[in-house]
């Protein structure tokens, strides 16, 4: 929003970008090129290839942040790896499914944080209360007013502001978690 007409005319020219490839079906595509094999699962996972890679994870992230929550996704992983298709998207999903669990049990966390707030909050409003009734002190009211307002709001800004951004990165985890992931070989590619 620009106050002078200018602005606003040039930001109504400006055509919309998404910054995501769609597909012939209306997906979203990812499209990762990962050559090795230490691209794509962890270098440190010595027995077997459970574990992603944190950085091809931090950018399958990256990429799904502007992908709509009602818009289907699919995650192409171009490779010269013999890695099985199995192998990779269990790779991906067992990622993202434990950073979806963590996040509900910070959900948890929070909404216990929130009600530990307001039960804090409420006790001080009700000393005020209680306060102003029978030993009426301006100081020591104060107080009690500036302590239940600060824990009140605590408990405000948690629930209703931090809990919607938690909830927001877990729909584009489930988004991942649900995604049609494809293995591509790039011997099969160069070939046609």
């Amino acid at each position: 929003m620009f106050l002078r007409k200018k602005f606003r005319d040039a930001d109504r020219k400006v055509p919309k970008f998404d910054d995501f490839m769609i597909d012939s079906d209306g997906h979203a595509v990812i499209a990762i090129k990962a050559e090795r094999k230490n691209q794509i699962f962890s270098e440190y996972d010595y027995d077997s290839n459970e574990k992603l890679n944190e950085e091809l994870g931090s950018y399958i992230i990256s990429e799904t942040r502007f992908v709509p929550a009602n818009r289907d996704l699919r995650i192409k992983v171009y490779t010269n790896e013999q890695a099985s298709s199995q192998e990779v998207e269990n790779a991906i999903r067992n990622k993202f499914k434990k950073d979806y669990n963590e996040m509900k049990i910070e959900q948890k966390r929070n909404l216990f944080f929130c009600l530990t707030m307001l039960l804090v909050g409420l006790t001080f409003l009700s000393v005020l209360l209680l306060s102003y009734a029978y030993f009426p002190n301006d100081y020591l009211d104060i107080f009690l007013e500036i302590c239940a307002w600060v824990f009140l709001w605590e408990a405000v800004d948690a629930f209703f502001l931090r809990r919607i951004s938690l909830k927001n990165k877990q729909i584009h985890h489930l988004q991942i978690i649900t995604a049609k992931i494809e293995v591509i070989k790039l011997e099969d590619i160069k070939k046609i």
